[in-house]
């Protein structure tokens, strides 16, 4: 079957679906990998978090080595690739109790999740309308997400254990081999393309550089109060289990978020979305720190959430509108990646020495920094979409 254009709907199906197998490892599976070897194989936590470092570890450097070559490869093999290296990591990973053999499995499945996200991104960012797609993948995600972790999860486990969720992951992927098929074509740019981001100009390439600042100020502050929401929960009189349910609001309002974004689009240009997402954390931010009361705190959680949520797309927009070849939003995934490995820790940091709420403060800076730098390039990007839409109208 010829392979269809990136923008048919077969083929946003599959990038989608590829899109889920590749973050479900790290974000779903993960957690269930560490708190099972040390109840069902007797870990210690040290022994059990290295296998989540190894993997999360692999996972990032993949992808961040994908993406200086990504506009080079054919794309489709190289999801191909990656998702051999999921089945036999896990495959690996299953009916092994020696720790050495399966940080080797969580190496190798992390180094297919890296690879896959890295194609599946650089050929997102190569779609027609990139913001609606990347809202299409994250409710896809979300509702995978949801699915796994209160329905099938908790049954494998049940009668599996640790296997089973190795087990689940190899089944989960096997899907994706089906979906190659409606896989985008994607040739390899030439060996002359010129090396700079998203143009040959200088211009550009600070213009990239500054985007993925964006992204990297916009998760460090993302990390950092969610890693402690339940904390700002308990400090606005909320119980340990009324915060539980109050986050699980926040994800709702989160997939709102998502709805929202395939629905807005680009229709009203890129400016206002990314104004209004970065707005809306730095005033949740301000509601987190503020917050004495539950319905203060649950108004902020889900403001928070849904900002965050409906943001992203539109930041990896920009991104995709820079570099249309995908290089640069590959990297704006390895900045979030960093930005929810740093914030937290830097954010345990400040509490320790500090509050909490200073935690909440810092985030709103991070925020209001992350909006100064995204806002003149949304506009660039806009006034370059009028520009191509006047000359595509202008007569020959």
């Amino acid at each position: 079957m010829p392979a269809p254009s990136p923008d048919d709907p077969r083929a946003l199906t599959a990038l989608s679906g590829l899109g889920v197998i590749s973050a479900l490892g790290t974000f779903s599976f993960l957690p269930l990998v560490v708190s099972q070897a040390i109840a069902q194989l007797g870990m210690s936590a040290r022994a059990a978090g290295l296998l989540a470092a190894a993997e999360m570890a692999a996972s990032g450097v993949a992808t961040f080595l994908a993406s200086f070559v990504v506009h080079r490869l054919d794309r489709r093999r190289l999801s191909l690739l990656s998702l051999c290296l999921i089945a036999a990591g896990s495959a690996i990973s299953m009916w092994v109790g020696h720790f050495a053999v399966m940080v080797f499995g969580r190496v190798v499945t992390g180094l297919g999740e890296g690879g896959l996200l890295a194609a599946v991104i650089a050929s997102m960012a190569g779609t027609r309308l990139p913001e609606r797609n990347f809202g299409i993948w994250t409710i896809a995600n979300m509702a995978a997400a949801t699915a796994l972790l209160f329905i099938v999860l908790p049954a494998v486990i049940a009668c599996w254990g640790i296997d089973g969720v190795f087990a689940a992951y190899l089944c989960l992927a096997l899907p994706g081999f089906a979906l190659l098929v409606w896989y985008p074509h994607s040739a390899p740019a030439p060996k002359s393309a010129p090396v700079a981001a998203g143009s040959a100009s200088r211009s550009e390439g600070a213009a990239v550089i500054l985007c993925l600042l964006a992204i990297l100020l916009a998760h460090l502050a993302h990390g950092g109060i969610w890693a402690y929401m339940a904390r700002f929960g308990e400090g606005s009189g909320l119980t340990a289990q009324a915060t539980a349910r109050a986050l699980g609001f926040a994800a709702f309002a989160g997939l709102l978020g998502g709805i929202w974004v395939t629905l807005l689009g680009t229709r009203y240009g890129r400016v206002w979305p990314n104004v209004a997402a970065l707005a809306l954390s730095a005033a949740s931010a301000l509601l987190v720190a503020a917050a004495r009361t539950p319905a203060v705190f649950v108004m902020a959680a889900m403001c928070f959430y849904l900002a965050w949520v409906f943001g992203l797309p539109y930041l990896m927009g920009i991104a995709s509108a820079l570099d249309p070849q995908g290089r640069a939003a590959t990297l704006g995934i390895v900045m979030q990646n960093i930005g929810l490995a740093v914030g937290p820790a830097a954010a345990g940091a400040l509490a320790g020495v500090y509050e909490y709420r200073v935690v909440a403060r810092i985030g709103f800076a991070l925020y209001i920094l992350a909006l100064l730098v995204t806002a003149p390039l949304a506009r660039r990007v806009d006034r370059g979409r009028l520009k191509s839409a006047d000359e595509d109208r202008a007569p020959a």
